[in-house]
Order: C-alpha cells, then sequence, then structure tokens
C-alpha cells in the first residue's frame, strides 16, 4: 500500500498493471493469487488511479481460447464485488466475452478486427509513443510506429525507455541500419531516456 501512495505522489506513475504469473513474456514473477493484492488495491480505489488488467487465467486445464471467460468469472467479477468503486480497464480482450462483459461506468468500448487497425487506433489517439522493454510484440508495434513517421503518414514522436540499458542493441541496430542507408531518412523522432521522470520535460 505504502508504495502505490508513493507511486501517487511521485506525479508520474498514473496506473497500475496487472499481469497473471505465466501470463506474457517476462510475466514468471507475476500475480498468482490476486485476492492477496486486496489490500493494495484498496488504497488504488481509495487515490482513483485505474488498474490496468490483462485479462487471463494461465489454468493449463482450461482451453486457451476459455482464458478470458473464465478469467471474468474467477478474478474479474469477485474483484468488482469486493472493490466496486476500482477503476478497472480490462486490457487487449480478444473474445466476444470479453467484449460484451458488462462495465458500470463505461463510457466508451472500442472492438476491432484485426491487430493492424488496434495499432493505427492507438496511434491516432495518442499523442506520443513511449516504449517500455517489451518482446515480439513491442516490437512489432514499435516497428510499425517507426516506419509510418519514416512515410509522413504520421508525426509524432517516439521515447524508447531504456531502462536498465534493455534496447542498447535496437537503438545500435538502428544506427547500422541509418549508416547503411537503409532507412529514408533520419531517425530523428526516436528519443532514448533513460529513467521515466525524464519524459515530464517532453510531455508537460
Amino acid at each position: 500500500p505504502d508504495e502505490i501512495r508513493r507511486a501517487k505522489d511521485s506525479g508520474f506513475i498514473h496506473a497500475v498493471k496487472y499481469y497473471p504469473a505465466g501470463a506474457t513474456t517476462n510475466s514468471d514473477a507475476g500475480v498468482t493469487e490476486l485476492t492477496k493484492c486486496y489490500k493494495t488495491l484498496e488504497v488504488l480505489q481509495q487515490l482513483g488511479m485505474p488498474f490496468l488488467v490483462h485479462g487471463e487465467v494461465t489454468d493449463p486445464t482450461v482451453d486457451i481460447f476459455d482464458r478470458e471467460a473464465v478469467f471474468i468469472e474467477r478474478v474479474l467479477q469477485p474483484l468488482r464485488q469486493a472493490l466496486p468503486q476500482l477503476k478497472v480497464v480490462f486490457e487487449h480482450i480478444t473474445t466476444a466475452d470479453a467484449a460484451q462483459y458488462h462495465h458500470d461506468g463505461l463510457t466508451e468500448l472500442l472492438v476491432v478486427e484485426t491487430m493492424h487497425i488496434r495499432k493505427q487506433m492507438l496511434y491516432d489517439k495518442c499523442d506520443a509513443a513511449i516504449i517500455l522493454p517489451g518482446g515480439f510484440g513491442t516490437m512489432d508495434e514499435v516497428f510499425e510506429m517507426l516506419t509510418w513517421n519514416q512515410l509522413e503518414i504520421h508525426n509524432k514522436k517516439i521515447f524508447f525507455l531504456n531502462s536498465g540499458n534493455f534496447y542498447d542493441h535496437l537503438i545500435a541496430h538502428i544506427e547500422v541500419m541509418q549508416s547503411e542507408s537503409l532507412l529514408y531518412g533520419p531517425a530523428e523522432k526516436i528519443t532514448v531516456l533513460k529513467e521515466p521522470i525524464e519524459l515530464l520535460k517532453y510531455l508537460s
């Protein structure tokens, strides 16, 4: 709970992300039992901070196509009953069960047919893109945005949050592509940052 309060007080952390253990890249240290986090989530609710949910169960006995529906039943519904004022964002939904799930206070639901449309919609709505350490999905989104910028389809800044030098190799490779004249122009729209607080001077 104290970490949540410090995060709120920092002025640059505005939400908390939830990954079930084993649900996605590097999530082995994720949450195994959400009910054990309810005391912390009570503080999140009190402060009005959004709780961003990666909504699927990782139970190996549950079919991959049923993971969202089972998550709603086992995890999301009990959570919303226990903490009805908690601002929950059910992210990256892929099934009709999740799309049709009733959210109290929902003002907008955007359902898209393809990943490409989803990426374009996200990019259209953003003022800038902040790239956190990630895997194949992150790289797919990054290079599509970079390509759009190179082709002047969009003109938005892209920030790499290079925590722990995670993106050193990728940035070096982009520089190689630049030196070999494989890019249309300089990658001037890319800004590399070490710490989240550095973003403030660009986004204020």
